[in-house]
């Protein structure tokens, strides 16, 4: 018997202390889980937890053994703020509002530049109205403004203003200051179709159009520019030259079609300058008496510099 109690009490006593065991590791794993459970809560993701069981929730053993709700709560937690995320705008959507952005600013621009210039022609018409109040209507009608105050006044406008030429009094001046040669007057029409044909098959359209010419000398040209011409080691017109030269000096409106570097710039050059010699000199306001429009910069530098070389010793 005293055996027998002794060992009643050893098993009660190793049980006891298996039973204190498994107290304390419960009491872990319920610490651990509240440790998740709080970690959790702070990014906002509810985490999924165990009961003491060892049931997930959402499964439980129901009646007839199969799967039924869980049979604990799910544990709660409060959702911490998150940041609102930023608008993320492509590549071509940024491109097209820069471009929206800069037209805009655009159409503000033109628009203030054109009420100022509407603002600034509403000054200069009271202006006049109020220095011009005491006169009358036919003095203002029988008024008229050259050319250079109209331009002044129209500035803003991209159309040049009309001009009445019958109002305006030219000074006279000659077109024709072509002198035809004895050589060229005697030679025949056939002869002179033939000279056509062997220069280049010069091909004319017109009426009464000149002969054309064969040396410099028939052009008329002051002796100081055949000089300029017998340096250079001119001694034959182009035929773009031939034809065009003697037309120019008639006065004549020409349209010549010629290659480059066939000679056409010294075509329209020398009989301009043989015009610009003919006429009076120019006084205070007179405008250019030859004016030559050029499609490129360089074209137009290039025909400056030819036209210097006979310039200057005119």
């Amino acid at each position: 018997e005293g055996d027998a109690s002794g060992e009643e009490e050893e098993s009660s006593d190793s049980s006891s202390s298996d039973d204190s065991e498994e107290e304390a590791e419960e009491q872990k794993a319920e610490a651990k889980e509240a440790v998740e459970e709080e970690s959790a809560c702070e990014v906002g993701v509810p985490k999924e937890t165990k009961s003491a069981t060892g049931i997930e929730p959402g499964k439980g053993d129901g009646a007839d053994g199969a799967e039924g709700p869980a049979a604990l709560p799910m544990p709660t937690c409060e959702m911490q703020d998150v940041p609102e995320k930023k608008e993320v705008l492509t590549k071509k959507e940024k491109r097209r509002r820069r471009r929206e952005a800069k037209e805009a600013e655009a159409r503000e621009r033109e628009a203030q530049a054109k009420k100022k210039a509407r603002q600034s022609f509403g000054e200069k018409e009271e202006e006049r109205m109020e220095s011009d109040g005491d006169r009358s209507e036919e003095s203002e009608e029988g008024e008229v403004e050259n050319y250079f105050d109209l331009v002044k006044r129209f500035t803003t406008k991209k159309t040049l203003p009309e001009v009445d030429h019958s109002k305006i009094e030219y000074p006279p001046f000659r077109k024709n200051i072509y002198i035809q040669v004895k050589e060229i007057t005697i030679m025949r029409d056939h002869e002179i179709e033939a000279l056509r044909k062997a220069q280049g098959d010069i091909r004319i359209r017109g009426k009464n159009c000149p002969r054309p010419i064969k040396s410099f000398l028939q052009c008329g040209l002051p002796a100081k520019i055949l000089k300029v011409i017998e340096k250079r080691e001119y001694e034959q017109p182009f035929p773009i030259q031939m034809q065009a030269i003697p037309a120019l000096m008639c006065g004549r409106d020409v349209i010549g079609v010629a290659q480059t570097g066939s000679g056409k710039t010294l075509a329209y050059l020398l009989p301009g300058i043989r015009h610009a010699l003919d006429q009076r000199p120019l006084a205070d306001g007179d405008g250019p008496l030859v004016f030559i429009v050029a499609p490129t910069r360089e074209l137009a530098l290039q025909i400056q510099r030819e036209a210097a070389v006979f310039c200057k010793v005119v």
